[in-house]
């Protein structure tokens, strides 16, 4: 009994150092890189009222090549100008009125999820932020919080990448989209 004792202290030792080791290799190659990209933005709120822009984003992005996940924890300026319509039905038409524009700022985190093949060129991503504009939701300036999720691809590492999202952004009863799309470089 004393024999089969040591043996199973002996082996949830050895499971402890080894899980411990591959923990701490884990977390170790956690690599920070630099993120910057820009790109254009279709913007939609409640309603039929559909305005474009521009967009530049700085992130930090942490990765690990053992894991097909890694975060990313980014800060995007939007400027979302003309190019406008507002519809309000199929038989009535199109208008040219248009909305003013207004800066839209986001500070937000999200997860990738690297997919296998390919030198895990392409990935699936989601991420929760806030975002606080001087016009919200095409009113007087607010903040509200946003979920998204999107598609990119990249090369392993550092390189060119490109992203697609689609972001739903919420301020008490409004609802606004944002559907972003965006060419950058990983560092």
């Amino acid at each position: 009994m004393l024999r089969l004792g040591t043996r199973l202290v002996g082996t949830v030792g050895v499971m402890a150092i080894t899980s411990a080791t591959a923990l701490r290799a884990q977390s170790v190659s956690f690599r920070p890189r630099l993120a910057a990209s820009a790109g254009l933005a279709v913007y939609r709120q409640t309603g039929d009222t559909v305005q474009g822009g521009i967009l530049l984003r700085l992130g930090i992005s942490l990765e690990s090549p053992h894991r097909p996940l890694s975060g990313q924890f980014e800060v995007a300026y939007h400027r979302i100008v003309g190019m406008t319509a507002t519809c309000s039905g199929f038989l009535t038409g199109c208008s040219d009125w248009s909305p003013p524009a207004f800066d839209l700022w986001a500070v937000r985190a999200s997860g990738q999820w690297h997919l296998a093949g390919a030198a895990r060129a392409f990935y699936v991503t989601a991420g929760v932020g806030g975002y606080f504009a001087n016009a919200r939701l095409g009113r007087s300036g607010g903040a509200g919080l946003g979920g998204d999720i999107g598609v990119g691809m990249r090369n392993e590492g550092r390189g060119f990448f490109g992203e697609v999202r689609c972001v739903r952004l919420k301020d008490g009863p409004q609802t606004a989209w944002l559907v972003p799309v965006t060419l950058g470089f990983l560092f």
